[in-house]
């Protein structure tokens, strides 16, 4: 949205708040200002997307460098992992619940290796009957970070490139882990690949059980079956 010269002004008081609220302004200056304020090439005017109403795809590392700020103020960090692909209001309610957890949620994306080498070993456990199937992700990882972004209950999306959700967790630290009923791996399973710091430590497992009629294979089924 294109801004006159005096909101623009009001706009970038309202950034510079926001960078008290973090620890390194360097990295909110990174993240927010490409994203979320630019200049136009007409002077006095600048674009403004909303910070309260878009979250942000980032980096690991960005949320690590911004985690201790988050500490600091007393905001409790929430962390979901998944595939999240072809979003779905099982995906949405999950992080709906998440958003009712904690102050900063973040949405941590597997990439399409891992969410293929899921799919196969779903494919070998189901057998013949499910060799025909579409291959997994429908959705590049990319996208799927961008379309989560876009989600009013998620701050900060990020892709775990190489990284399990296990590594993410004990990197992250996060406050809460949110475990869909849909990912692949077991919470107990994850919690037993992770060290005793973390699973007797801060860190809280929710465990959110599936949105009955809602996965993205039931979804798959639909689409096969107007094609038919």
């Amino acid at each position: 949205m294109l801004l006159g010269a005096s909101r623009c002004r009001a706009q970038r008081r309202e950034y510079s708040k926001l960078r008290c609220a973090y620890s390194s302004t360097a990295a909110l200056d990174r993240i927010v200002t490409p994203l979320y304020l630019t200049s136009r090439t007409t002077p006095g005017e600048c674009v403004w997307r909303n910070w309260n109403n878009v979250g942000t795809v980032v980096s690991l590392d960005q949320l690590i460098e911004m985690r201790a700020g988050w500490r600091a103020a007393g905001k409790r960090l929430v962390l979901a992992c998944g595939a999240f692909d072809l979003l779905h209001p099982g995906h949405v309610r999950l992080l709906e619940q998440a958003r009712s957890l904690g102050d900063v949620v973040v949405a941590a994306v597997e990439d399409d290796a891992a969410v293929r080498a899921a799919a196969e070993a779903e494919k070998d456990r189901a057998g013949k009957a499910a060799r025909t199937a579409v291959s997994r992700p429908v959705v590049p990882a990319v996208e799927r970070a961008e379309i989560l972004a876009c989600l009013s209950a998620v701050d900060f999306v990020t892709q775990m490139s190489g990284i399990t959700a296990a590594e993410c967790i004990d990197r992250l630290r996060p406050d809460i882990y949110v475990h869909g009923g849909a990912f692949a791996e077991p919470l107990e399973s994850l919690r037993e690949s992770l060290g005793s710091d973390v699973v007797e430590g801060a860190c809280n497992f929710v465990s959110i059980p599936l949105e009955p009629g809602f996965s993205t294979a039931l979804l798959i089924e639909r689409i096969q079956q107007v094609r038919q």
